[in-house]
């Protein structure tokens, strides 16, 4: 609990590769210690996910994405299913694939609605209208002629 939170600020304050060592000493632990915590490895993975979202590393972000889902399937956590889905959600905003963001972040709400978090769909309904404003965005440049991404 302690290497996740430290891993956390370190995300935060964005020290990624500080970040990284916490996340990989706590994985370590679950897989010897508590090999069937997968609310933890879960959230483990949606932790290194958005990192290398953050790192431009988008293959390997949707790798841990789809880890941190299955783990949350198998701990049996809506709230877990929800934020996976919200990564890949934001993983594919950071690819400015907004319809397939779109379907994620709606997954995504789907699963924090049968948690009961409240919080967190309001978040996930954020997240849509900032995807539909870079979507617009983004669709005017091309239309205009200018076949680069505009600044976000």
């Amino acid at each position: 609990m302690a290497l996740h939170q430290l891993g956390m600020v370190e995300r935060m304050a964005g020290e990624f590769n500080d970040s990284l060592y916490y996340f990989n000493e706590e994985e370590k632990i679950w897989k010897h210690y508590f090999p069937e915590f997968y609310l933890g490895f879960s959230a483990n993975s949606y932790e290194k996910g958005y990192i290398a979202i953050k790192q431009g590393q988008y293959d390997e972000a949707r790798a841990f994405f789809q880890d941190s889902l299955a783990f949350a399937e198998s701990a049996n956590s809506s709230v877990a299913e929800g934020c996976a889905y919200r990564g890949m959600g934001e993983l594919e905003m950071a690819k400015l694939s907004f319809d397939k963001a779109k379907i994620h972040f709606q997954q995504a709400t789907a699963a924090f609605k049968e948690a009961g978090d409240s919080m967190a769909i309001k978040e996930i309904q954020d997240f849509l209208v900032q995807c539909q404003q870079l979507h617009s965005t983004n669709k005017g440049a091309i239309e205009n002629g200018n076949k680069e991404n505009p600044k976000r």
